[in-house]
């Protein structure tokens, strides 16, 4: 075995010197080591494909300069990085940048790492045999690669890096079907000379099933689509401000489980017709580039969206009572998102939000039972119902909606505060089973509304008992309290149940209380 330190041999005068050493388990193996960068070029490059024959094992990173054909000869392992480089100054004879790499032998391989180029520079990649890649780094200058890996076999890719690739118009990702975490961003995705029109703006992957941490995918120019079709679990999904060509597609159409997910695209579609659960792990700073992860699922300025199969956002089993909560939000989706359509949402283990959706006149959340906390504000309900909600853990706040009636039929417990207010069209509030709000309850009726606060305490005359205060307020045409608002306006403090309304009243007057036994 021979070790080389830096600058001992030169490569012309002599690349590797070799000593057989058998390895455990293989008979004729023979292992290479180089203790530091190997630079290969067009001169040196014969004497390593010779050497290189009978390496099954290397260690070390190895740097091709200006070699358009780079064959790896019979390495099996290799414990370090593929470095092509191409400089068009120094290369002028290679005007399109092509670098072909071959490995018939190789199986696992630390790394292809293509960052070294001046020019957009064209990258094939053929190791038919290989099973596991620990990182793929495709960047600045990458017009395109393709990996040409075992087919028969699933493959593993640690982690994959794309990014400031000012001519890529298309990324795929196969074969890999396993990988640790993608990052793709500040990419430039306009149709090339030689890319087909469907083809262009697409990050696809045909082969992909499992990504254990992260996928992101953020700021690349002209994306159009996004399309794992066979992908099934994911740790936390992120797509946001890309800036799409045309109304852009995001499609997962076997995704099942996730942990986290954000949606931030202007315009874009997003379809997830198997997601059934996001088991959300608390929020954390991604292991490669600086940005948090939080708990749960966001989607923000969507045109479309699809998850008729989603039951549940929670927590993992193992999280601590101190971990963020797993939150469900739909905020500022586009004008033409009317209806916001989840049949099987049975419980949100953190808040349910949604906010400033202008244009969503339809909730469809029928089987939900729990949530953390519920805000409903600013959209263009007329009906909000929630036939089998029993029990929200935290605050719950109705507002700024075109609200006809809001109706929880089976709601018992509010862990927060109820508040609930019209604006011009409220009519009916009903919540005929409540029995305990720890905070306190506000109910606000603006001019128009036809909602009596009269006709609601007269319903539920128990209501004082229930939580810590109760205010109830109209107001007319004229934007004054009207009758109703000025004899139930008054907050009733320290009211936490009936012996308490019993033993005493709170009277409330120029700020000084007195108690009166």
């Amino acid at each position: 075995m021979a070790i080389r330190s830096p600058g001992a041999l030169t490569m012309a005068a002599a690349l590797l010197v070799l000593l057989p050493q058998k390895a455990i388990g293989q008979e004729d193996s023979v292992s290479c080591f180089y203790a530091s960068q190997l630079r290969v070029n067009k001169t040196t490059y014969d004497a390593f494909r010779e050497e290189a024959s009978h390496c099954s094992y290397f260690e070390g990173d190895i740097w091709f300069d200006h070699v358009p054909e780079i064959n790896l000869g019979g390495i099996e392992t290799l414990e370090g990085y593929i470095i092509p480089q191409y400089w068009s100054t120094e290369a002028p004879e290679l005007p399109e940048g092509v670098f072909n790499i071959f490995g018939d032998t190789v199986k696992t391989i630390q790394g292809i790492s293509c960052y070294a180029f001046s020019e957009p520079t064209k990258v094939n990649i053929s190791l038919p045999n290989v099973t596991y890649v620990e990182t793929i780094t495709m960047q600045s200058h990458v017009a395109s690669f393709d990996l040409d890996f075992a087919d028969d076999v699933e493959i593993t890719v640690d982690h994959a890096v794309i990014q400031y690739n000012r001519e890529l118009p298309t990324i795929d990702l196969a074969p890999a079907a396993h990988m640790d975490w993608i990052l793709i961003k500040f990419n430039t995705m306009t149709e090339g000379n030689d890319t087909k029109p469907e083809d262009a703006g697409a990050i696809r992957s045909n082969s992909l099933q499992s990504v254990d941490e992260y996928i992101y995918v953020g700021a690349n120019e002209d994306l159009r689509e996004i399309s794992f079709p066979v992908l099934e679990t994911a740790g936390d999904i992120r797509v946001r401000r890309n800036h799409p060509a045309a109304p852009p597609t995001y499609d997962f159409p076997s995704l099942k489980s996730t942990r986290a997910m954000s949606f931030w695209e202007i315009n874009a579609t997003v379809s997830m017709p198997e997601l059934e659960e996001i088991v959300a792990a608390r929020k954390y700073w991604s292991t490669y580039d600086r940005f948090t992860f939080w708990a749960g699922a966001f989607f923000v300025n969507l045109a479309e969206l699809e998850m008729p199969k989603l039951k549940v956002v929670r927590n993992p089993d193992d999280s601590e009572p101190t971990d963020d909560q797993a939150e469900l939000s739909f905020w500022k989706m586009m004008d033409g998102f009317t209806v916001l359509d989840l049949p099987l949402l049975a419980s949100v283990q953190g808040v349910l939000t949604i906010d400033s959706n202008r244009g969503l006149k339809d909730v469809n959340i029928d089987k939900l039972e729990q949530v953390g906390g519920l805000v409903v504000t600013g959209n263009a309900i007329g009906l909000f119902v929630v036939p089998e909600l029993t029990t929200v853990d935290g605050d719950v706040h109705i507002e700024g909606n075109y609200l006809r009636r809001v109706t929880a039929p089976k709601l018992t417990t509010v862990g927060g505060d109820l508040i609930i207010k019209g604006s011009g069209n409220l009519s009916e509030i009903e919540i005929p089973s409540l029995e305990t709000v720890t905070g306190s309850i506000i109910l606000r009726a603006q001019a128009g509304d036809r909602f009596s606060c009269t006709d609601f305490k007269k319903r539920r005359d128990d209501i004082w008992d229930m939580a810590s205060s109760f205010e109830c307020s109209e107001t007319n045409e004229d934007g004054e309290d009207g009758e109703d608002g000025e004899d139930n306006s008054a907050v009733v403090l320290g009211i936490r149940d009936i012996r308490s309304r019993i033993r005493g009243v709170w009277v409330v007057a120029c700020s000084i209380c007195w108690l009166i036994l």
